[in-house]
């Protein structure tokens, strides 16, 4: 687990920090660089971490049950639905996801396992590269 020092930052230096970040990271660079600062930033357990935690938000708009999601994603049920909850709450983080995977959110099949998260997840990323390579992966 991360350790984070327990000497404060005040809230408005802290505020103004993160927005710095956030715009460096998501507003100037591209996607390789990006991958490139988060892969130096994160640890394997933290990179884990942010993946299962959106993994349960596409999760619950595909429709998978809590017990379900706990298995496949290996998380304890109280997790997923803490998680749940939290998602449930902010509104215009469901809207920004939202947008994202427009369109590419799929119901369960009746059994679902790893095998059709794994098929889950190819599919958003086969529908990222067709938006941006039309003409090689097809529509």
């Amino acid at each position: 687990m991360a350790q984070v020092s327990g000497t404060k930052i005040e809230d408005r230096r802290w505020n103004q920090m993160w927005k710095k970040m956030v715009e460096l990271v998501g507003k100037n660079m591209s996607g390789d660089e990006s991958e490139v600062v988060l892969e130096g930033i994160l640890t394997s357990t933290e990179k884990e971490m942010v993946v299962k935690r959106l993994m349960v938000w596409v999760l619950v708009k595909s429709g998978w049950s809590v017990p379900k999601m706990s298995r496949v994603l290996s998380m304890s049920t109280s997790s997923v639905y803490r998680l749940q909850a939290m998602f449930e709450q902010n509104e215009k983080f469901n809207q920004v996801m939202g947008r994202l995977v427009r369109d590419r959110v799929k119901k369960p099949k009746r059994n679902t396992s790893l095998e059709d998260l794994e098929e889950l997840v190819d599919d958003f990323l086969l529908a990222e590269l067709r938006k941006k390579y039309p003409g090689v992966f097809g529509k």
